[in-house]
């Protein structure tokens, strides 16, 4: 009994004294291998309630520790309240004179909650380009007031963004504005070294020197730009934009075959030349717009870095909303409902020590008979105790250590009284037998010397009553009740053996058990001791009961006289006794409840008197009682004649039934008592280990709770991590750092491209751009600096968290893995806690690889790189004009042409591969003249400036300028020539001298004339014609077409031979129509002057013929190279992602074979346009062929093959369509091409 006691004591006073080590009060196996062999605690019930008691002061320091905080002191000044341990009694004083107030507060945190939700909400829209005025406003109103911080910086950021959004909408240039700021933010001649964590937006200079170079970097060279830049022109300062005129497009028309859109060209002039001062004034309106943009961009990715941190910080408070702030709530109501019983608890040590004093003497005078009376007091004890136990757990919560200390000393020596109750009732069992002895001895004492017969009669009935308490008042038989276990098992126990179950299975963590044994003790044992005690009662009363008449009928006249006076005796007692003794009950109750008012309530000095007047009336009624008594003791004693001589043997074993009786009462109250006490030892061990099982559990959850929050917090290796593991932000930076290093640009080291001298320009624009966007953009370093700050706090917080974590040690985790949970395995999870700490340890180097000194020096080496690119890249987007300006003059000059797949030299090539030349008169060239013609024009281009930069740094592009000039397929005339007109036949050198031989030494006479004319003929073709209808049988051509060309000595010496032919036919003639008659002379005359005039008309009409074809052929040749233009601006336009320009190469009767309107092609051309990062629209296997003309318009069937690439960079995706086209386009009279037919395929995604 005193054990049970005690620990109760020990419950409230371990919190005084106790320092908690795990070995002090816990089990004694401390080796793992002993938890798993044995598998059970050694907890007495005072280590269960002590170990909970600071299992429990552990748990209630970690919740107290969640308000020590940055956060949650600043989120408690800004609600108003502290729950601070300092500002606690304040508190509490609050809290005495407003019991509204934590509804208050609680009302205050809900409104806190509701505006960071609205904050969340807004930063993340934002973050994602998303404006909603509403939401906005409504966060704008409630974060009023609140300070912190991290809450502050977001908002006051956001608050800039929105008013810069609001700018730029108002300006009605967003999407144009977005376009341009995007080419151009990465440029750091523009905006200069950006730094990302900047306070401040990065600005474009207003000045004279950045509207030049924006002139010259962007309008002259980015076509994206410039039609952005044109439509800011127009839409929003209302200017108009220089537009193409006659005399530029003739320019733009004599460019054809150059690759260069005339519009564009005819643009770019203008600008150039005679509006460039005009564009400086539009330039610097558009900087102080595109500053806004960048005002809008900066706060995007300013929000986007605070966002972590309000995130973190909205979690924490979060955190404390929905668990900590109940529990705070809930101790400070229970604190206000303990201070209100405090008075009790003040006057508890006084008051205990008074009614121990007074249970103490009483106890001092009690006899073996007395048990009853010591049953009474052990009750009372254990109220006393009970009170104590409850108040001193009060006086704790409280912090009120000294009263609970006082309560304490109470508690133990209320238990000292009780463990003496306890040895006098086991030690008393028997005591009527003592009492025989006792009054044996005395009677003898009295009667000796004398000859008395009551000694036979009361040694014989002593001895009778020796025999019926050892046959009918055996004890209870604990063995005979089995009490139903777990699992079917059933098992009995005395009192001592179901106390070491009970707290056996609960060290055993079997609570089932436990609880079964309990119940059976409480439930079967008490049923069958009741039964037993039943059964006792009517066999004693059967034992004494024929005695019981036998002496009845020996002493009926004594009990005549007896039962007279009994009567009497009766009716006083009915009639008298009874009700006083009831009044007497009721002073009693009176006098306690005064008593009880003044000595627990401090009472005495108002209650005093009034206690004093009730015990009077108490006292008076006992007078009264008691003289009742003495008067029935007379009645009684008037038969003493008649016991004297009847009532010895009657007396007696009327007192031996009685004490029989009594002892039977002693039996069943020590039984019940020893019962009662063993089912209180096994309710206290229950609630005792209950309540260290619940503290364990709520630690286990908290540990891990802080545990799982550490590791989330913490960068933790994979299991199988190789070696040289780093969390994902370090590698990261590492692998920018050494791509930083890994792109870091010098110098230009060539141009990349097809080689093709047609996309040189392009070519070179294309590198410009290329080695413009290798620089490493601001994006690079904003997202991983916002990563590496946010893990850089997360692993200072879980730092923090660990030096803060409420460990739980080897004993403690036993415990843990016996009473809560059987999976916990000890060493794994302090292994666990080894390798967190481990962790944490690491972290300091982690913080070192992703601190701002070393983003810094990235940053750095980046933004020196990136001056290095805009330096390069702007002097090759120069040397792009300059290169088209240069084939453009090559082309002007006839140098060169557009030919099948590329420029080629413009040379008129002869089937059999001569190259043919007009001027100074039309003939092929000789190898000599071929070998003046390349040195010549390699001697022009070297003369151009650009034509170093292509050999130095187009080595391939130079290559094929080479490869041109070495002719390939064209073959060297084999003599001096010259081709006829108008038929160009060729005349060879030798040709001539050998037919003026010829015509030197014919005659007209010569039987072979024919033959030798023929000759001639051969020799030089065409000029004489047969004519066998004819007297000479031949004609000579007309030379009305011929003499004009024949201006250069193989010209002279042709129309030298002409004439010797003419006049040797003549001669021929003449000799002939010697020989026949006038008559056919003049026949022959007439017939001779008709053949001339036909070959004179047929030779005008072939040269007319030869003039129209030539004029055909050329216009087809420009008409083909201003569709390849148009497909090369076509490309640009889709790569560029602008849709409007798309819709304006289309004719507005355009049809596809699909049914799409244009309409239709638009609004999927602007969503694909919207979806996707970067557009390439690849052509291949351009061909195509002229299918009708007529009324000014020439219609041409188109065929190619396209290959569209798109992809979206945030989810690294990358798309492919392929298809085969076949359009058909039309020429108009402006010769500007458009589509008017999709015929098959499509160059528009289908989604």
């Amino acid at each position: 009994m005193n054990k049970v006691r005690l620990l109760l004591t020990l419950f409230i006073g371990a919190a005084l004294f106790l320092i908690w080590s795990g070995n002090t009060f816990a089990a004694a196996f401390t080796k793992e291998d002993d938890i798993k062999k044995h598998e059970k605690l050694t907890l007495d019930i005072i280590g269960a309630y002590r170990d909970g008691l600071a299992e429990d002061k552990k748990l209630r320091e970690a919740v107290e520790g969640v308000l020590q905080d940055e956060i949650m002191s600043w989120l408690m000044d800004s609600i108003g309240e502290s729950f601070g341990k300092s500002e606690a009694d304040e508190f509490d004083k609050m809290l005495d004179k407003n019991p509204y107030l934590l509804t208050n507060i609680k009302k205050k945190y809900d409104d806190f909650m509701k505006t960071t939700k609205l904050v969340d909400q807004v930063s993340k829209s934002l973050a994602n380009g998303e404006y909603v005025e509403a939401l906005f406003q409504a966060a704008d109103g409630s974060v009023k007031g609140l300070k912190f911080p991290v809450l502050q910086a977001l908002w006051e950021t956001i608050k800039v963004t929105y008013q810069s959004h609001k700018l730029v909408v108002a300006t009605g240039a967003e999407r144009d504005l977005a376009a341009i700021y995007g080419k151009v933010e990465s440029d750091r001649k523009i905006f200069g070294i950006i730094t990302p964590r900047s306070d401040q937006p990065p600005q474009i200079p207003e000045n004279l020197e950045t509207a030049d170079y924006f002139f010259n970097r962007y309008l002259m060279t980015d076509d994206g730009t410039r039609n952005n830049f044109k439509q800011y022109v127009k839409n929003v300062i209302g200017d108009d934009w220089p537009e193409q005129d006659w005399n530029q497009w003739i320019q733009g028309y004599m460019a054809l075959g150059s690759g260069q859109d005339t519009v564009k060209n005819a643009e770019i002039e203008k600008l150039d030349t005679t509006l460039r001062a005009r564009a400086r004034v539009w330039i610097h309106i558009l900087i102080k717009d595109i500053n806004k943009q960048a005002r809008v961009r900066w706060g995007q990715v300013r929000v986007a870095q605070q966002i972590a941190d309000f995130e973190k910080f909205n979690d924490r408070v979060g955190q404390f909303y929905n668990n900590d702030l109940a529990q705070v709530f809930k101790a400070y109501e229970a604190r206000q409902g303990l201070k209100k019983d405090m008075p009790k608890y003040m006057d508890y040590p006084s008051n205990s020590k008074a009614a121990r004093g007074r249970i103490d003497l009483q106890m001092g005078k009690m006899k073996p008979k007395d048990i009853k009376i010591a049953e009474g007091l052990r009750n009372e004890i254990q109220t006393w105790r009970s009170q104590g136990v409850d108040f001193a757990r009060r006086a704790e919560a409280l912090g009120k250590m000294d009263l609970e200390s006082a309560i304490y000393e109470e508690i133990r020596a209320w238990d000292m009284l009780g463990d003496r109750i306890e040895a006098f009732a086991k030690n008393n069992t028997n005591a009527f037998l003592q009492v025989i002895k006792e009054m044996n001895t005395e009677d003898a004492n009295a009667e000796k010397g004398k000859d008395n017969p009551r000694d036979a009669a009361i040694a014989a009935i002593a001895a009778h009553y020796v025999d019926l308490h050892q046959v009918h008042l055996k004890p209870f038989d604990w063995h005979s009740v089995e009490l139903p276990l777990p699992n079917g098992r059933t098992k009995s126990f005395t009192p001592e053996e179901a106390m070491t179950s009970v707290l056996s299975s609960l060290n055993e963590g079997d609570f089932d058990t436990a609880g079964d044994i309990m119940g059976g003790w409480n439930g079967a044992v008490s049923a069958a001791m009741t039964l037993n005690r039943k059964r006792r009662a009517a066999e004693l009363e059967k034992a004494i009961a024929k005695p019981t008449e036998d002496i009845a009928i020996a002493l009926k006249d004594y009990m005549t006289a007896r039962e007279a006076i009994a009567a009497q005796n009766r009716a006083i007692i009915e009639n008298q006794k009874n009700p006083l003794g009831e009044k007497l009950k009721e002073a009693y109750r009176v006098q306690e409840g005064i008593w009880n008012n003044a000595e627990y309530n401090g009472k005495w000095k108002e209650l005093g008197a009034q206690y004093e007047a009730a015990k009077q009336h108490s006292e008076s009624i006992v007078r009264e009682i008691r003289a009742l008594d003495h008067h029935m003791e007379q009645l009684s004693s008037s038969v003493k004649p008649h016991w004297e001589k009847y009532g010895n043997t009657g007396a007696g074993w009327g007192a031996a039934c009685a004490m029989l009786r009594e002892s039977l009462d002693i039996l069943n109250a020590s039984e019940n008592t020893q019962h009662a006490s063993v089912l209180a030892d096994m309710k206290d061990a229950y609630a005792a280990f209950s309540e260290l099982r619940q503290t364990l559990a709520a630690r286990w959850a908290r540990y891990n709770h802080d545990m799982q929050e550490i590791k989330a917090l913490l960068p933790m290796a994979p299991e199988k991590a190789a070696s040289g593991w780093k969390p994902d932000v370090v590698a990261e930076t590492d692998r920018l750092e050494n791509f930083v290093k890994e792109r870091s640009y010098t110098f230009v080291k060539g141009v990349k491209g097809s080689g093709l001298l047609f996309t040189l320009p392009e070519d070179v624009r294309r590198t410009s751009l290329d080695i413009q966007e290798g620089s490493i953009g601001a994006d690079a370093f904003n997202v991983l600096i916002i990563k590496s700050e946010a893990a850089t706090k997360s692993w200072d917080r879980a730092q923090d968290k660990l030096k803060n974590l409420q460990e739980l040690n080897y004993p403690s985790l036993q415990q843990i893995r016996i009473l809560v949970d059987k999976s916990v395995n000890p060493s794994e999870v302090l292994k666990s806690l080894d390798a967190l700490k481990a962790t944490a340890g690491k972290v300091d180097g982690y913080k070192k690889a992703v601190s701002s000194e070393r983003f810094d020096r990235m940053i750095l080496a980046a933004n020196t790189d990136a001056g290095n690119r805009e330096k390069d890249a702007f002097w090759l987007s120069q040397k792009s004009k300059e290169l088209n300006v240069f084939f453009k003059e090559q082309i002007t000059k006839k140098t060169i042409r557009m030919g099948k797949n590329d420029y080629e030299l413009s040379l008129q090539v002869s089937d059999d591969g001569m190259v043919r030349v007009e001027k100074p008169y039309p003939h092929y060239l000789t190898k000599t003249e071929l070998k003046e013609m390349t040195e010549r024009i390699r001697n022009e281009w070297q003369a151009v400036p650009v034509f170093s930069f292509i050999q130095k740094y187009a080595s391939d592009h130079y290559q094929r300028m080479e490869g041109m000039l070495l002719l390939p397929g064209v073959k060297a005339a084999k003599e001096e020539n010259y081709l006829k007109y108008p038929k160009s036949v060729l005349i060879w050198k030798s040709s001539l001298e050998g037919a003026e031989i010829m015509m030197k030494n014919l005659v007209p006479e010569d039987k072979d004339y024919a033959k030798k004319i023929a000759d001639v003929e051969r020799l030089l073709p065409g000029i004489v014609l047969p004519a066998p209808e004819k007297v000479v049988g031949y004609v000579m051509e007309d030379n009305g077409g011929v003499i004009h060309s024949l201006e250069h000595p193989m010209g002279r010496q042709y129309e030298k031979i002409y004439k010797m032919v003419s006049a040797s036919l003549d001669r021929r003639l003449d000799y002939l129509l010697k020989e026949r008659s006038v008559g056919q002379q003049e026949m022959m005359e007439a017939e001779k002057k008709r053949t001339q005039e036909e070959a004179r008309k047929k030779t005008e009409q072939d040269g007319m013929m030869a003039q129209e074809q030539a004029k055909t052929q050329k216009t087809n040749q420009v008409h083909e190279d201003r569709v390849k233009a148009f497909y090369a601006l076509f490309k640009e336009a889709y790569e560029e992602r602008n849709d409007s320009q798309i819709i304006s190469m289309l004719s507005d009767k355009w049809q596809a074979n699909d049914g799409s309107t244009l309409s239709d092609l638009q609004m999927n051309l602007r969503r694909t346009f919207k979806m996707f990062d970067e557009v390439k629209y690849n052509i291949q296997n351009l061909s195509m062929q002229l299918v009708g003309s007529g009324n000014g318009y020439s219609n041409y069937l188109v065929s190619y093959d396209v290959t569209i690439t798109s992809r979206i960079y945030k989810r690294n995706m990358k798309h492919e369509e392929k298809s085969s086209i076949n359009e058909e386009v039309t020429i108009e009279g402006s010769g500007n091409p458009k589509i008017s037919k999709t015929l098959g395929g499509r160059f528009w995604y289908v989604h």
